[in-house]
């Protein structure tokens, strides 16, 4: 069963304001609720949802979680230096491939028995898509499934890059320096938290979002969610990003056979919006 329902928006453009109406899709699967998801249109990125939802009056981002097309990979480069790689569009993660993963044959001790998805010794983190390496390098390299896509080290959010619709930030893989998952930060300091900045695009759009989160409910104490130091990192993965209300915000433990809520526009839909 698929619930589709629609939600509105405004977006800035030539320095007026315009709405614009977004649909969400969901349902059980991730694979096909993306699938459908993008039939209907472009997908929303994490950094597109913060900046057109940042708090909508439905409901949405406030308490409903929604998966965006944003993939955070972790694996190793050619050179075997440890990276996590977060990608703003469609990157590894299709329809197919996630697919095929769930049911994909071990490759690992740490790959659950007949089931394709990770699970690391500690048992929490699990429910990762399964890569491989060779596909880890071809991203390294911008080649995708979904074509070439732009590549960019996390030194290069500090030089102001104005970055494409469709790109991917590399950082190196140091536990030292990512925060600890569930624990509470203040907002300075998750604003200067690399995965935080690398999931809302950029080092302005992660301070925003969080000024626009403190505004809305009061504080300036947040946590985030992730698995990165609960996985294998001699397996390569990856999962969907998700914005999850102000408990959870920017949320990295998607378990990739479950449930999604992806939101998509019209591709032309900048050309189409209807002045407030």
């Amino acid at each position: 069963m698929l619930v589709i329902q629609d939600h509105p928006f405004s977006v800035a453009k030539g320095g007026k304001h315009y709405t614009a109406v977004a649909k969400s899709f969901y349902g059980i699967n991730v694979d096909a609720v993306l699938e459908k998801t993008q039939e209907y249109g472009k997908v929303l990125t994490m950094t597109e949802l913060i900046n057109y939802f940042p708090f909508s009056d439905d409901g949405l981002l406030q308490i409903v979680p929604v998966t965006v097309q944003s993939e955070e990979i972790v694996g190793r480069s050619r050179a075997g230096n440890e990276v996590v790689i977060t990608v703003h569009g469609a990157g590894l993660l299709t329809p197919e491939r996630i697919k095929n993963g769930i049911n994909y044959s071990p490759l690992s001790a740490d790959v659950m028995p007949d089931h394709g998805l990770t699970k690391p010794a500690s048992g929490k983190g699990h429910g990762a898509l399964p890569l491989k390496d060779e596909e880890v390098y071809a991203l390294l390299d911008g080649k995708t499934p979904f074509g070439d896509i732009e590549i960019y080290s996390f030194s290069d959010l500090e030089k102001g890059f104005v970055f494409p619709t469709r790109y991917a930030l590399v950082r190196d893989f140091d536990l030292e320096k990512e925060k600890i998952s569930g624990k509470y930060y203040s907002l300075q300091e998750l604003a200067d938290d690399p995965r935080m900045i690398c999931s809302a695009g950029s080092m302005e759009a992660a301070e925003a979002h969080l000024r626009q989160l403190a505004n809305r409910s009061g504080t300036e104490m947040f946590s985030n969610f992730h698995s990165l130091h609960n996985l294998d990192i001699n397996q390569p993965q990856g999962r969907f990003l998700e914005r999850r209300g102000f408990l959870e915000g920017l949320y990295g433990c998607l378990e990739m056979d479950g449930s999604a809520r992806f939101v998509a526009v019209k591709k032309d839909f900048e050309d189409k919006v209807d002045p407030k």
